[in-house]
């Protein structure tokens, strides 16, 4: 877990990956859990304090790898989990990604030729969109 400091005070608590959940091998259901895992642990180390929300930055791919589903079904499940998409960072989108993802009607931050540009231009592009640290 990683404590993101935020421009109007206060952290963002994540659970950072270096691959999406596709390249992990990473199934909906066992998604679901291992996030659901982490938030009770987090929770645990809360003693008396209860959060009303766990944020989840995670990546996701839109296409299919490994035989595993796209983005936009891995956060349609999500929601039928009763999770809650805060907001969508799309890198590199397509025509079809743009309409699929705007859907979710999440806040999206697009980051175009993304492919040509460093991490930290990539990440500092997402955190000026959202006003994140």
């Amino acid at each position: 877990m990683k404590e993101i400091l935020l421009r109007g005070g206060g952290y963002l608590t994540i659970h950072p990956r270096r691959q999406s959940l596709q390249e992990a091998g990473k199934t909906l259901d066992e998604s679901v859990r291992t996030i659901t895992n982490q938030s009770a642990r987090a929770a645990r180390r809360g003693g008396r304090l209860r959060s009303a929300h766990f944020n989840v930055l995670l990546a996701l791919r839109t296409d299919r790898v490994r035989g595993l589903p796209t983005a936009d079904e891995y956060l349609s499940h999500f929601v039928a989990k009763g999770w809650l998409i805060e907001a969508l960072a799309l890198l590199s989108p397509t025509s079809r990604d743009e309409h699929v993802y705007k859907l979710f009607g999440a806040p999206t931050c697009y980051v175009y030729d993304s492919t040509d540009l460093d991490i930290g231009q990539m990440v500092g592009q997402v955190r000026n969109h959202f006003g994140w640290a």
